[in-house]
């Protein structure tokens, strides 16, 4: 990975920045330690950067929060436990051992999802469970760590100086058959209030393998005032290993369609100057110009390695910056993905 430049000096010269990272959260089994780890790097640079001096808009992708019944969810627990039993008094054989107990747990989650199937066939149709739904939202633990990180020191009046986008179950499909949200997080600030705000999500309509069990889609804010949007985005992954069993097999395809539909009504509805389109794009194997040419967009952010697959995360804008205007750095975390840093000068 390319060296990365020494960042400005806080709020000199900068008028906008917009982070993306994908904090690596789809550990079901284990989903808070990864995203801890990587959204501790996030806040421990945005305290000694000290981000809060001009409006900033942080992305997260794979935030999930998940709701299972609950015997589901004592399977779940019983296979981490499993895992930590086998690890600890099975190290010779422990990958054999481990990969006998994830197909048993795997059979045994079909085996309750089939009974669920049958004895609440109406949940679909009338979108509702017989069955307690038990829900772990990792974002109730991200959201105090990032306020705290993040919160505005130039101002007293802290309460309108920041808001998130994506809690509280909006990002949740009707269809209880998706037992995960989106995924999605923005935190905004420096000065960006509610008030000022419009915000919604757009679910994806088409997906493929594991990937139809979760409802990834479009999280998007406007900022009337400054007449910019920022639309945060994981979109479907081309390497998912059942994306021959399940799905749409032109499901990338029509979510980039439906993406840059999304940001063309952003455009006309709200008169706006710019859109940023934020995320993990998922767009393995591409070069600079294919994404460009994809989203019809223009690319800020650095074209390197952002994981092992290449560079898949993205910072675009529908606004073409003189490269004099534009800072970014691509900063290595605990996650498998790179941090993004870009700053509007």
């Amino acid at each position: 990975m390319a060296a990365d430049p020494p960042p400005p000096a806080p709020g000199q010269g900068i008028k906008w920045r917009i982070v993306t990272h994908n904090v690596w959260g789809v550990g079901v089994l284990d989903p808070m330690t990864r995203p801890k780890r990587s959204v501790k790097a996030v806040t421990d640079l945005a305290t000694a950067e000290g981000w809060d001096t001009v409006p900033f808009v942080v992305g997260l992708q794979e935030v999930y929060s998940f709701r299972l019944d609950p015997l589901s969810w004592w399977l779940t627990l019983m296979t981490k436990k499993g895992e930590d039993w086998l690890y600890l008094n099975c190290p010779t054989h422990f990958g054999l051992q481990l990969f006998f107990l994830y197909m048993t747990s795997i059979v045994m989650h079909v085996v309750v999802v089939i009974i669920n199937a049958l004895l609440l066939y109406p949940v679909n149709a009338f979108r509702f469970s017989l069955v307690p739904q038990v829900s772990f939202d990792i974002k109730r633990y991200v959201m105090p760590v990032l306020h705290r990180a993040l919160t505005a020191r130039h101002t007293k009046d802290t309460k309108d100086c920041q808001h998130v986008i994506g809690h509280s179950g909006l990002t949740y499909s009707s269809n209880l058959a998706k037992l995960g949200d989106a995924g999605l997080l923005l935190y905004c600030g420096g000065g960006l209030t509610h008030a000022d705000t419009t915000c919604g999500f757009e679910p994806f309509t088409h997906a493929m393998g594991s990937e139809v069990c979760c409802n990834k889609g479009l999280l998007w804010t406007v900022f009337k005032g400054q007449r910019v949007a920022v639309v945060n985005t994981h979109m479907q992954a081309s390497d998912d290993p059942f994306r021959w069993v399940i799905g749409d097999s032109s499901a990338y395809k029509r979510q980039v369609k439906q993406t840059r539909a999304l940001v063309d009504s952003l455009l006309a509805r709200f008169s706006l100057l710019h859109v940023f389109l934020i995320g993990d794009l998922n767009t393995l194997g591409f070069e600079r110009k294919q994404v460009e040419d994809t989203f019809g967009m223009h690319q800020l952010s650095t074209h390197v390695e952002t994981h092992v697959d290449g560079c898949v995360d993205h910072v675009l804008c529908t606004t073409k910056f003189d490269s004099s205007q534009v800072s970014c750095r691509v900063l290595k975390t605990p996650s498998d993905h790179a941090m993004i840093v870009v700053e509007i000068l």
